[in-house]
This record gives C-alpha cells, structure tokens and sequence, in this order.
C-alpha cells in the first residue's frame, strides 16, 4: 500500500513510500509515524503540500525568492507559507540610484549625479598626480639641466606652457556645461622631454 511522508514539525509533503504489511495480521498494514495513507494534491512550482494533522493543505512554497521594499532593502523568503507582502516587488532595483515608492522604482537624480561627479573628480585627480606631475617635473628638471649648460630654453618653455594648460584644463572640468553627465577630457600635450630623463 502507497503512503505518504510528511515533515514531523512542518507538516511538508516528504514523498511516498510502501506500508509495511502486519506480520501478525495478514491484509493490515502498518502506518508509522508522520505519514497517512491520503494522496498529497498536485501543487504548481510554487506551491507545497503540508499535512495540517487531518488533511493536506497546499501552501505558497517561495524559499529563496528575493523582494525588495521601500526605499531598496531586500529580503528573501526562507520560511513555507510566507509570501510577497503587499506593496513589495520581485524586480530588482535598476540601478544603486533608484529607490522603491511602493509601486514603482524611481531615479534619485540629485544621488546618482553625486556620486557620477565624485568619480570624475577623482578620476581627475588621478590625471593630474600621475600624467601632469611627473611630465611637469621631468620639464623642469630638464630645463635646469638646459640653463646650467647655456642652453635655449624656449623649447621647453612652450612645453611647459602647454602642460599648464592641460592641468588648467583638468581643475576646470567640473565647470563644463554638461558636468557630470558628460564631459570633455582635455588630450595630454604631445612631448618628448615630458616622457625621456636628460
């Protein structure tokens, strides 16, 4: 005979098996503990069967589904029977900068441009500390070496200058019309002294 097998604290449908006939009665079976001889019903994906101690139930089954409520905090489901509350969504946020109303994601503009323009500032800072000053200091190291010698310095002079303009360019950028949405990065002057020790 086909029983089925339930949880012994939860109730959930474990699977079937076969009683065990009596050895002492022939044509009785023997039902042990946590299962009943009663069919489970078909349950779709997400559902389960749960022995209620008189008859099965179907009950919401979304273990490991993840949720999100206001403003963007997200949760997920680890219990039997718990469901999606009300004014939640499934849909993950589309960005780090939209937060969820209760019935739709919507942009912090005022967040993301904030965070968009402390990258360009730091992306910045990083153009000037490891592009203009190490060219800026090459330039002058060899324009005293050129001044020691006597030697024409107008070359290097109009590189220097050039230099200056770039870094002029790089502290500026935040006073673009587009910033931070777009922006335009100025080119680094083209040398050889910038990139050649003397």
């Amino acid at each position: 005979m086909i029983i089925h097998h339930y949880h012994p604290v939860s109730g959930v449908y474990l699977g079937q098996g076969e009683a065990d006939e009596s050895p002492l009665e022939p044509g009785v079976y023997l039902i042990p503990a946590h299962a009943t001889e009663a069919a489970p019903p078909v349950c779709a994906e997400d559902e389960i069967a749960r022995w209620s101690g008189e008859a099965w139930t179907v009950v919401p089954d979304l273990r490991g589904a993840a949720y999100w409520t206001s403003p963007r905090e997200r949760h997920e489901i680890t219990d039997i029977g718990d469901t999606i509350p009300e004014g939640a969504t499934i849909a993950p946020p589309p960005s780090e900068y939209h937060a969820w109303d209760g019935m739709q994601w919507v942009e912090d503009a005022e967040a993301r441009g904030a965070q968009l323009a402390a990258t360009i500032r730091a992306e910045r800072d990083r153009r000037m500390r490891e592009v203009y000053d190490p060219a800026a200091m090459q330039l002058l190291r060899h324009r005293r070496a050129v001044v020691a010698s006597g030697g024409d310095t107008t070359d290097i002079d109009a590189q220097l200058t050039a230099w200056d303009v770039y870094a002029s360019a790089l502290e500026t950028i935040p006073e673009q019309s587009k910033f931070p949405e777009s922006v335009e990065w100025p080119v680094e002057p083209a040398t050889e002294t910038a990139t050649h020790e003397v």
